[in-house]
């Protein structure tokens, strides 16, 4: 599968309102975009009318702080979908484990993935969601259910690099 041609889900089934933003991901950054995720309601199957799109869109470096990316992501041309709501990380970021990575364990929606150098080397988003999964075994970080929902236990207070 080439990264152009990369629409995968572990949750909902892509509305047809995914491909303008896909293509809006890879004419924002062209070869500098590793992955594109969508995570949250939309890729777990459980969104409402007020539901907005959680974007997470991985790029190899920006000069620019995540605030500003995501204000300068804008609206794809021809989108037609829920309100966005873009976090644009660089791989230095996202080597730093924010914690709201932890929702890619939740299901999520692969809208782009860098091919790999060779064909023995997983896809850039495989290679990320693997390595959320490694981070919480390694951590020992479990999901505890409560009130109709769950909270994480064992977050790190300082959050380590994943590789």
């Amino acid at each position: 599968m080439s990264g152009a041609d990369a629409l995968s889900t572990t949750g909902a089934t892509p509305g047809a309102w995914l491909i303008p933003l896909r293509e809006h991901c890879i004419a924002l950054y062209g070869g500098s975009l590793a992955a594109a995720f969508i995570i949250g309601s939309y890729a777990t199957g459980t969104a409402t009318a007020e539901s907005d799109l959680d974007l997470i869109a991985v790029i190899d470096q920006s000069e620019a702080s995540r605030p500003h990316r995501a204000r300068a992501f804008g609206e794809p041309e021809g989108y037609n979908g829920p309100e966005l709501s873009p976090i644009i990380l660089t791989v230095e970021e996202l080597s730093k484990f924010p914690s709201f990575l932890l929702s890619l364990l939740d299901g999520y929606i692969v809208l782009y993935s860098r091919d790999p150098h060779s064909s023995n080397e997983p896809d850039d988003a495989k290679r990320i969601v693997a390595a959320v999964r490694e981070y919480v075994l390694r951590n020992g970080i479990t999901r505890v259910p409560h009130k109709g929902g769950y909270y994480w236990k064992n977050l790190p207070r300082s959050t380590g690099v994943i590789r």
